[in-house]
């Protein structure tokens, strides 16, 4: 991974460590290493779900956050632990082609293991293009 505590982002306010951390807690929640609030509503597991798992291949610049997942600038991240966390929960993630081994998401409610990889997928591509990798 080209990603290290000083790669400069091209947009938004988060440093490299605070978005692995912000990564890990989006797939890791679905993974059961952390507790997300649920968020959702009907629009969001149904038409919101839809267009962003099914529709983008590409997760759109801007896009509101579950609260849940949002990193404050302010919050320090240890850089190294986010990273070997981040290949954990990437590792497992892979390995979990069962939608009975992830848990509901927190603003998309239920999904596939095949809805998990896609999302998970454009999510990372998105963050990983924030910081040039």
């Amino acid at each position: 991974m080209r990603l290290n505590p000083s790669s400069h982002s091209n947009w938004g306010k988060m440093d490299a460590a605070q978005m692995l951390h912000h990564l890990n807690l989006s797939m890791g929640s679905g993974q059961g290493y952390y507790f997300l609030p649920d968020e959702s509503n009907f629009l969001s597991r149904s038409l919101i779900k839809w267009i962003v798992i099914d529709l983008y291949s590409e997760q759109p610049k801007g896009l509101e956050l579950p609260i849940g997942m949002a990193v404050s600038h302010e919050n320090y991240c240890n850089f190294d632990f986010e990273k070997t966390r981040f290949l954990e929960i990437l590792d497992k993630a892979v390995s979990s082609t069962a939608s009975k081994q992830w848990q509901p998401h927190c603003y998309f409610g239920i999904l596939s293991a095949s809805e998990w990889g896609k999302l998970c997928l454009i999510h990372i591509d998105y963050h990983l293009k924030q910081f040039n990798c």
